[in-house]
């Protein structure tokens, strides 16, 4: 039991740092041993991670078809689909899962379904799916926000730059942390830009560069941060010169 309890704290240890192959390994000697569903699941999980999509797929299959470790599995499931472009099975699977679960794991189902419809390149419907998730009282918190942040970039794709930029405000106002944030106030700063507000745009594009140091999103922040101060100061220069 001691050596069993020690692997476990080992595998948790390892996934915890993201060293999923070496939590792969470890959850699977557990599963060996004992042969619970949860170590199963966890090896679904770290295959997914060191991107073996398929083979994580057919283990959480197994689970959901028995509802072992629902909704958990067939959540994880249908991202396996999203992954693997499958989006006709997995709009089929989350809608399944809809009529099956309820509140926040029901406002998660609705809105995979939906992001499926989006990245399948149906837009109008991915549209008027987004909108009807935002009249459902189930769909709220980060899951609202996510919603409020997809419909907020089909507005922005259509040049309707002011609905969008209201809708990435608001989901803000829900989930202020984290890079999907960081995302928002981006995509808010190049709203501004297209409405000519550019010293606004500037002050997002400075918060994100920071917040987001050596990344790719801080470095294209700062990036957009340098050729909006520029134009502005050309702006400047040229205002200026007929003082």
């Amino acid at each position: 039991m001691g050596d069993r309890s020690t692997l476990q704290r080992q595998a948790e240890t390892f996934f915890r740092e993201k060293r999923f192959d070496q939590a792969l390994g470890a959850y699977r000697e557990l599963h060996n041993e004992t042969g619970e569903s949860k170590h199963l699941y966890n090896i679904a999980i770290c295959l997914y991670h060191v991107s073996r999509i398929g083979d994580a797929s057919a283990i959480l299959e197994k689970l959901w078809s028995k509802r072992i470790l629902a909704p958990d599995s067939g959540l994880f499931l249908g991202f396996c689909y999203r992954h693997l472009s499958q989006f006709g099975r997995g709009r089929a699977h989350f809608r399944a899962m809809v009529e099956e679960t309820s509140g926040d794991v029901r406002a998660r189902c609705r809105l995979m379904e939906v992001l499926m419809t989006d990245e399948s390149g149906e837009t109008s419907a991915a549209e008027r799916g987004y909108e009807e998730l935002l009249l459902d009282m189930d769909v709220a918190g980060r899951t609202r926000a996510e919603v409020l942040r997809r419909l907020g970039t089909l507005k922005e794709n259509k040049k309707e730059h002011l609905a969008a930029l209201n809708l990435y405000r608001e989901s803000l106002s829900l989930d202020s942390d984290g890079e999907a944030s960081l995302a928002a106030k981006f995509r808010m700063a190049v709203c501004l830009m297209e409405m000519s507000t550019p010293a606004e745009a500037v002050d997002l594009l400075r918060d994100v560069e920071t917040s987001a140091a050596g990344s790719f999103l801080g470095e294209s922040a700062s990036k957009l941060r340098q050729a909006v101060e520029s134009g502005v100061r050309r702006t400047e220069r040229h205002i200026r010169s007929y003082e």
